[in-house]
């Protein structure tokens, strides 16, 4: 059983608690995101990944995603929603290796974010993983190469990315 309430309070914290109140949550109020906010799933909601998969270079892969998934998600995959892009190949990589980045987001955090879009009269806002939103927020347009270390409360991250796209994730859990 899930508490809808401490999750709520997880995600939102004092800016919830005011909206509740019925007072201003200041910089985020329910006007200011629904007129173009972006809520950010915490990242342990979610298991991310790259990987390389050899793959001749016209091949549709779509179909060994799934398979190759399995590798790397911990739990059945009926219990996540699963998205994939193909990165950018790195270096002197041969035409056959096919560098993949793979995210599986839990299907209970998506059931609980509706629950807090509902609560707070959102709909349709769009929705990432924090990371997503960290990158976008410290890097410019003519950055190659960035490395964002998270220092947080109970797990350290630390991002790689290159020409925009995220490339390795690291987390230490302390």
């Amino acid at each position: 059983s899930v508490d809808h309430a401490a999750f709520l309070e997880s995600l939102l914290g004092a800016p919830l608690r005011a909206l509740r109140a019925g007072r201003d949550a200041g910089a985020v109020t329910a006007v200011q995101l629904a007129a173009g906010g972006v809520f950010a799933l915490p990242l342990p909601t979610s298991f991310i990944t790259t990987f390389s998969l050899n793959a001749r270079p016209k091949e549709d892969i779509a179909p060994r995603i799934r398979i190759e998934a399995r590798k790397y998600i911990p739990i059945p995959l009926t219990d996540v929603a699963l998205e994939w892009s193909e990165l950018s190949p790195l270096g002197n990589a041969p035409g056959t290796v096919r560098e993949i980045f793979l995210v599986a987001v839990q299907n209970d955090a998506q059931s609980e974010l509706k629950l807090l879009q509902q609560t707070i009269q959102i709909k349709d806002a769009l929705t990432e993983i924090e990371l997503f939103s960290t990158l976008r927020a410290v890097t410019k347009p003519d950055d190659d190469s960035i490395v964002i270390i998270d220092l947080g409360a109970q797990t350290n991250k630390l991002y790689i990315a290159r020409q925009g796209e995220i490339r390795k994730i690291h987390r230490v859990f302390g």
